[in-house]
């Protein structure tokens, strides 16, 4: 749809017939979409800057197609920041129990206690996907408390299931 090519320098501005607008320049009644690369991912592109024929005349279709262009680069280079930034284990709660309290029940005991109160109305094909489903957690992860199964886990379990 866009023709796409990188400038290694600063030439684009000797081509500039008109500036339009935010990341837009006008060349010979055609609008291009132009940004520079940010510094912190610069390493993740060949250049300094982007620049996009958008094959239009159309201010209006120009800036629109820009505007999408630049949240796409946005989010992808906000991607890349991600990527890089170090996760501090500040912000992760401590996983000391409490002794005041009882143990956690196990997947199993959740299970019978999930269906005992759930499936005295629901038909027998409930009991069946529930057992199912739990049993696939526990084949894979063990019938450990409830408590020690974290969102982590269960993230590395659901993208190694195969879709069905």
């Amino acid at each position: 749809m866009y023709s796409f090519f990188i400038l290694h320098a600063g030439g684009v501005d000797k081509m500039v017939d008109k500036n339009c607008g935010r990341y837009l320049y006008l060349k010979r009644d055609v609008y291009y979409f132009s940004r520079h690369v940010p510094v912190d991912v610069r390493q993740h592109h060949e250049c300094s800057r982007i620049v996009i024929c958008l094959k239009t005349k159309s201010i209006n279709a120009a800036t629109r197609a820009a505007t999408a262009i630049a949240h796409k680069l946005d989010d992808y280079w906000l991607g890349l920041r991600l990527q890089t930034m170090p996760i501090s284990m500040v912000h992760q709660p401590a996983l000391q129990p409490d002794v005041n309290d009882p143990a956690a029940p196990t997947l199993s005991d959740a299970l019978a206690a999930y269906l005992a109160l759930k499936a005295d109305d629901k038909g027998p094909s409930f009991v069946r996907t529930a057992t199912r489903n739990v049993g696939y957690v526990i084949a894979k992860l063990g019938d450990r408390p409830i408590d020690n199964y974290t969102s982590l886990v269960a993230a590395r379990f659901r993208d190694a299931r195969p879709i069905q």
